[in-house]
């Protein structure tokens, strides 16, 4: 179609795909340079929407989004076996293990990190690296990043996504390193200050006896539980299964695991949405057990909430746990376990929707008579001020990361370029377990 305004004419097409691979491979070709030996986070435009102007930047996420996108080419070799997303994911789990080198401080990732060249930071509390000479790094690190760090290294390591007994040696011990210090510092990650920082925090004396924590209560506890599973499972130390066992016997983190998703319609929170749905997915990627049927309940309870956005990230996770998890062996969870394998058509239908060019550019839908605005209360102020009460096909929106709302009508700015992973992740989940197949 032509279309002309006052300032010019463009022309807008459609470009289809003969199958979600063909798809996926273009988006991968379009992804955002890394930086820093591999670090993705993604890109800033410097041009409306020109991506040949894009500068790789660091977030406060680093390992995080990094993780995820190895994560993602590590299921891409474990459903294909080709050689190039092993070797990729490899060139970027440096960038993670540089996260965890600069500190100094044995096991604890930095958020991100500035080379000596790199503009100098704006804001954060930045320390100058005693490891790593003439490089900073940002402290205060969050259960964000702890997050994308175990889910890597559970990913990588279920998923095989090694080629040599030096590479799986790597994983291991990073898995070793970050959980030591987590336990060895009483269930708190422990900044350079010594001080704990402001969202690492899984003991108990925070998650069940601080009453302002209960939005972490059980994100966090599930968070924990899955951490200290895949590290048993990764490395067999004995001392990580039984502090798992301690706070699940005494402390009952299996009680704060069903009850993990927060409903209350003023505190939705999207991103706790992930941080919840990662360590789910490390749980499952282990085979995890500890659990027992609360793991069943609260996937279940988390999943009917999340899934009318038709999310493939989180149905794919539901889908990979119905068919990972022993707990859905159960006759009882049978039912359920189905209903998460079949979600993944609805997820596909958001892949087949998606974007191609991960650019976020702006789109206001408030005066389409066909996107009805939500009449219950906003929640979390500004950021959610309009939003729908039904899902808009993906590529009609301004959404290129599931720590997003979906729900959101008006977004977007054209000047970021993202990560492929919002993609990848779901559709290389689902293609490793069967439940898309490559002709889809």
């Amino acid at each position: 179609a032509l279309v002309a305004t006052g300032r010019g004419v463009a022309h807008i097409g459609v470009r289809r795909y003969a199958s979600l691979a063909a798809k996926a491979a273009r988006i991968d070709a379009l992804r955002p340079p890394t930086y820093h030996r591999g670090l993705m986070s993604g890109a800033a435009l410097a041009r409306f929407a020109d991506r040949a102007t894009a500068t790789a930047h660091d977030s406060d996420n680093d390992g995080l989004w990094t993780g995820m996108y190895v994560a993602a080419l590590c299921a891409e070799y474990a459903a294909t076996r080709r050689s190039a997303p092993l070797e990729r994911a490899w060139s970027s789990f440096a960038g993670i293990e540089l996260l965890m080198d600069v500190t100094g401080v044995r096991g604890l990732p930095a958020r991100t990190v500035k080379s000596p060249t790199d503009p100098p930071p704006t804001s954060g509390v930045w320390h100058n690296s005693t490891t790593v000479p003439g490089w900073l790094w940002k402290g205060d690190t969050s259960s964000d990043e702890v997050t994308g760090h175990f889910f890597v290294y559970a990913a990588m390591w279920a998923l095989r996504c090694y080629d040599s007994a030096e590479r799986r040696a790597r994983i291991e011990r990073r898995t070793a390193l970050l959980m030591s210090h987590i336990v060895d510092n009483g269930l708190v990650l422990r900044d350079v200050t010594g001080e704990p920082t402001t969202w690492g925090r899984w003991d108990p004396a925070q998650l069940n006896g601080n009453a302002e924590w209960y939005d972490e209560r059980g994100v966090n506890a599930m968070q924990i539980v899955s951490f200290l599973d895949a590290a048993h499972a990764i490395t067999r130390n004995a001392t990580y299964a039984r502090v798992r066992d301690e706070l699940l016997t005494v402390h009952r983190y299996d009680i704060n695991v069903i009850n993990a998703k927060i409903t209350q319609s003023t505190d939705v929170n999207f991103s706790d949405d992930e941080l919840t749905n990662l360590p789910f997915a490390t749980y499952c990627l282990v085979n995890g057990t500890s659990l027992g049927d609360a793991f069943a309940l609260g996937l279940e309870r988390s999943w009917r909430y999340t899934s009318v956005a038709r999310p493939p990230l989180w149905n794919a996770i539901a889908a990979l746990c119905a068919r990972r998890a022993p707990v859905f062996a159960k006759p009882a969870h049978a039912p359920l376990a189905a209903a998460m394998r079949d979600s993944v058509a609805l997820g596909a239908w958001a892949l087949r929707t998606f974007p191609t060019d991960m650019i976020d550019y702006p789109i206001n839908l408030t005066r389409r008579h066909d996107v009805p605005a939500s009449p219950f209360l906003r929640s979390r102020g500004a950021d959610h001020a309009h939003i729908t009460t039904r899902i808009t096909p993906y590529d009609e929106t301004a959404f290129l990361r599931w720590n997003a709302n979906p729900f959101k009508v008006v977004a977007g700015g054209g000047h970021s370029l993202n990560e492929p992973t919002a993609f990848t992740l779901p559709y290389f989940l689902a293609r490793y377990a069967g439940d898309i197949v490559a002709a889809a």
